[in-house]
């Protein structure tokens, strides 16, 4: 197609049905039954696991319980505890018993954040998440950080086994479209874009919506 020939609004509709038919075209696995939440430090990991923990419970009606994770030094859950009590979501400390989980339908697992250097660490995280039969692994990446630092972490993520990606500090953002390369190119279906503090709101499982309407005028998408 000769976009740059092209009037426009032609061009435009043009760029937003090939987005649209790339977006489509990309496997959406399933969440697993187990599902960790990694990143690096300061990332939204547990924020991001709040927002979910709120829908599932919330809106879906699951049976949730959360493992918290500790690393060399104590992994502090105060902020936690307290939405898991609110949210009426057990709270267990790791190391667990795999059969404190028969009578739910999902089990979320809240990491400590690492370096992407802390190779020791992220290998003790890795066992240890393997040894818990987590099944999914959503890297947690900050949509505001630059794309380099975006990269870093998308290949922390693929080295440490990660099967989804969440977006988060996308109220930080005024623009997302280089956001596009790691949503189609990234190897990760994204599961939500988290944009905003609130542990029981602003939080985007139509990826391909909210995108689009971050990207192109209004008439567009409507």
């Amino acid at each position: 197609k000769q976009l740059p020939s092209m009037p426009l609004n032609r061009a435009l509709g043009e760029v937003f049905s090939i987005l649209s038919e790339d977006y489509n075209s990309l496997e959406q696995k399933p969440l697993g039954k187990r599902v960790a939440f990694i990143g690096t430090p300061s990332v939204g990991k547990t924020t991001a696991l709040c927002k979910k923990i709120a829908v599932d419970v919330f809106q879906h009606n699951l049976r949730v319980k959360v493992i918290k994770i500790d690393a060399d030094q104590p992994n502090p859950d105060d902020s936690l505890r307290v939405f898991c009590d609110v949210t009426g979501v057990q709270l267990l400390r790791d190391p667990v018993d795999l059969s404190e989980f028969e009578d739910v339908d999902v089990v979320y697992i809240d990491t400590p954040g690492a370096s992407a250097t802390a190779v020791a660490e992220w290998r003790s995280l890795h066992e240890r998440l393997s040894a818990l039969e987590c099944e999914s692994r959503i890297l947690v990446v900050n949509a505001a950080y630059d794309n380099e630092a975006i990269r870093s972490a998308y290949n922390l993520g693929h080295r440490n086994q990660a099967t989804h990606v969440v977006f988060s500090h996308i109220d930080e953002l005024s623009n997302l479209t280089k956001l596009w390369q790691y949503l189609l190119c990234g190897g990760l279906p994204a599961v939500f874009y988290s944009h905003g503090q609130d542990a029981t709101g602003d939080y985007s499982e139509e990826v391909l919506e909210f995108m689009m309407e971050r990207t192109f005028p209004h008439h567009l998408v409507h």
